[in-house]
């Protein structure tokens, strides 16, 4: 019975291992791209990461001259994109003082405190989101971490208080 299944196990390993070297050999070599060494950081080599431009420009493969250049545009109209998005943010300050004040102090005080509570949901949300990120990033050894810095909190008030106790009994 053995001797049936031994030639058909052997024609099938050889049939996956040419389809691996086959699949190894064929395929279709692309060089990696590797950071490129910028120099050194503190005894550390700081690594410059390709540059992402989002939108339709991470669609397409460009050359090192369209980056350059891509790059280049950015960084000039940069600044005349912040003067329009503080021209913007003034233009909404000034509409809101308007609107604000055609409201009673009664209906102000309101809006206020709903602006108030809506900043306060926002950083408890942010806060809540850091935590998060905290525990995905450090796990378990975080709060393994926690939990011996407690233990050892919990001990050392426990000593201090046994050598409190202790005191009166030598005097």
């Amino acid at each position: 019975m053995k001797s049936k299944f031994l030639p058909m196990a052997i024609l099938s390993a050889c049939l996956c291992t040419g389809a691996v070297f086959t699949t190894f050999t064929l395929a279709e070599d692309k060089p990696m791209e590797k950071p490129k060494v910028e120099g050194k950081v503190e005894g550390k080599v700081e690594v410059k990461k390709p540059v992402k431009f989002g939108g339709v420009f991470d669609q397409v493969e460009l050359s090192e001259a369209q980056r350059a250049e891509l790059t280049k545009i950015r960084a000039e109209g940069k600044p005349e994109i912040a003067k329009l998005e503080e021209a913007l943010k003034k233009a909404k300050d000034e509409l809101k003082a308007k609107e604000l004040a055609i409201l009673t102090p009664e209906q102000q005080a309101k809006i206020k405190a709903n602006e108030e509570e809506k900043a306060k949901a926002a950083e408890a949300k942010a806060a809540e989101i850091a935590t998060k990120g905290a525990d995905l990033l450090f796990g378990e050894k975080a709060k393994a971490a926690e939990a011996k810095a407690a233990e050892a909190k919990k001990k050392a008030a426990e000593a201090k208080a046994a050598e409190g106790a202790e005191k009166p009994k030598d005097q």
